[in-house]
């Protein structure tokens, strides 16, 4: 899903028998158009369900935590998942370089 200057885009994602991805859409789609995979999202009384939750929920807990926020760092890493994540990096770079609240 997605928009360009031609409107509104939801495609499809396709493999050729030499694994490249294409796009199945009507159009053609202007080249750095941001396409994103369309929300699988459920809801009912009891429990919300769809992908990436624990991303969305640890974001908005974040951001909430910022609105009150006086004398702290909020930092967004990434690669958790794959190779090992970047929070090490960014402890020591905190660490060695923000001086904040140290005297």
């Amino acid at each position: 899903m997605g928009q360009d200057a031609f409107g509104p885009i939801e495609c499809e994602l396709e493999f050729d028998k030499e694994n490249h991805a294409f796009y199945k859409f009507g159009r053609t789609i202007e080249r750095g158009t941001s396409l994103t995979y369309k929300i699988n999202f459920h809801e009912s009384k009891d429990y919300i369900e769809s992908a990436y939750l624990d991303n969305r929920l640890g974001i908005y807990s974040a951001l909430k935590v910022a609105e009150t926020l006086k004398d702290g760092i909020l930092v967004f890493g990434c690669w958790e998942e794959h190779g090992g994540g970047a929070v090490g990096y960014l402890a020591d770079y905190i660490y060695k370089n923000i001086k904040y609240g140290r005297h």
